[in-house]
């Protein structure tokens, strides 16, 4: 079960905006801690991995409480692309095999980059971002019944 919770706070971003801050409501360093866990009850060597990307995303969860310059916030920007495909990594070796979430993780991989790389685009973005979280809530679906028993 901890491994699908955890799946739950890495794919949907809910995101509310307070003046400079971004504040996450579904922080991806708590879902990569889950993870972590589930994945020291299996003893599983990417435990390690997900441990690093828990570290990263919670940097990443405090650079964006704090104004930052534009060099600096596209630093940011490029740690936080790397850990998205570094999550999707993730979630590809705990989804592997399993027939539903199997079919889907193409989908879910194209949309996540397509919603990081155009996420600066006004309208694109928007949609991008949209379309990513109805993936997200697919994908959880499909995962439910495999992940949720190990």
């Amino acid at each position: 079960m901890k491994l699908f919770l955890g799946l739950i706070f890495v794919l949907l971003d809910f995101k509310i905006t307070v003046g400079t801050a971004v504040i996450g409501l579904l922080p991806d360093f708590i879902g990569c801690f889950l993870i972590m866990k589930g994945m020291e009850e299996r003893n599983d060597p990417w435990r390690h991995g997900a441990f690093a990307l828990m570290l990263v995303s919670l940097v990443l969860f405090i650079a964006d409480l704090v104004a930052k310059s534009a060099g600096a916030a596209v630093g940011f920007w490029c740690l936080e692309f790397a850990a998205g495909i570094g999550m999707l990594f993730l979630v590809h070796r705990i989804v592997r095999g399993k027939k539903g979430p199997r079919e889907l993780f193409p989908v879910l991989c194209c949309i996540r980059v397509l919603a990081m790389l155009l996420g600066w685009v006004p309208l694109v973005g928007t949609v991008c971002a949209v379309a990513g979280t109805v993936v997200a809530v697919c994908f959880l679906a499909a995962a439910y019944s495999q992940v949720k028993t190990e």
